[in-house]
């Protein structure tokens, strides 16, 4: 598959992923504790690297970048890599328009911000400052 080509359909397969992962596993999570959402992360991320490190192996795979990604720019006496900056230039201007944006507005309006709540939650003292000199 061409990069160019496999750069929207990653997106869209991790969002995916995502999607039915907050669907499942995700939803039941929100009114447990910080502890208990810690360790699921953590142990989700843990099957995660197992699974692909089954599917893919453990080395790095290879990546073919196209031509027009290869090769030196000059900027101000530095010599850049066009990769770099192609790289900067999806990422810096994306996070505002990312799914967790979005997820993160829309549980907002659900539950309320939670820096607008009245009182912390329990277990969060250092999280609301109690714990700051």
């Amino acid at each position: 598959m061409p990069f160019l080509l496999a750069l929207p359909v990653a997106f869209v397969g991790a969002a995916a992923v995502g999607w039915v992962l907050e669907r499942t596993l995700y939803r039941r999570l929100y009114q447990a504790s910080h502890l208990d959402q810690v360790l699921f992360s953590i142990g989700l991320t843990f099957m995660a690297m197992a699974g692909a490190n089954y599917l893919f192996g453990p080395g790095q795979q290879p990546v073919e970048l196209p031509d027009a990604l290869r090769g030196q720019v000059r900027v101000g006496g530095l010599e850049l890599g066009v990769y770099r900056l192609f790289l900067i230039g999806v990422v810096v201007p994306s996070p505002r328009r990312s799914a967790g944006w979005w997820h993160a507005r829309a549980l907002a309006r659900r539950y309320g911000p939670p820096w607008t709540t009245s009182r912390p939650r329990a277990g969060s003292a250092s999280m609301w400052g109690a714990c700051s000199a």
